[in-house]
């Protein structure tokens, strides 16, 4: 618990959460929650609600994984905690396409994201399904059920 909460930020659902203090394991999100979050992340909204946010969710993950912001960040090393200050995010150029291609774009990646996460699923069965096979054989041989 924190010992005040008087700089902590409001976040309502459907708001930005961003970690700009590590640009190389941070990320960004949509709040599904109402709640508060602390001063140290980034919190913002749409100034269009026209505009698809998850396009611009999609836009700014791959921003992270592509070390896209990291170009715009600062800090006492270029290791570990890599800031992105608010002015420089400021700075940091997005795509905006019409909405129509947004909502294409948002329904296409998240498709094959599904399609992904099913195949993630399955290969993981799979993976657990062999790992229980190797335990059998390894306590069948170690109780000599059966001989090498």
């Amino acid at each position: 618990m924190a010992n005040s909460y008087a700089h902590y930020q409001i976040v309502n659902i459907g708001d930005f959460a961003m970690n700009h203090m590590d640009l190389l394991t941070g990320g960004v999100g949509i709040s599904e929650f109402e709640g508060v979050t602390s001063p140290d992340y980034r919190v913002f909204v749409m100034r269009n609600a026209e505009m698809n946010p998850r396009y611009f969710l999609y836009v700014f993950q791959m921003y992270y994984r592509n070390k896209i912001f990291y170009a715009f960040g600062q800090g006492a090393a270029n290791l570990g905690r890599w800031r992105l200050p608010a002015q420089n995010f400021n700075t940091v150029a997005v795509p905006l396409s019409p909405v129509e291609e947004q909502n294409n774009i948002v329904t296409f990646l998240d498709e094959k994201c599904s399609q992904i996460d099913k195949l993630i699923a399955l290969k993981q069965q799979k993976i657990e399904k062999l790992q229980q096979y190797k335990k059998s054989l390894i306590y069948e041989y170690v109780t000599g059920k059966k001989e090498v």
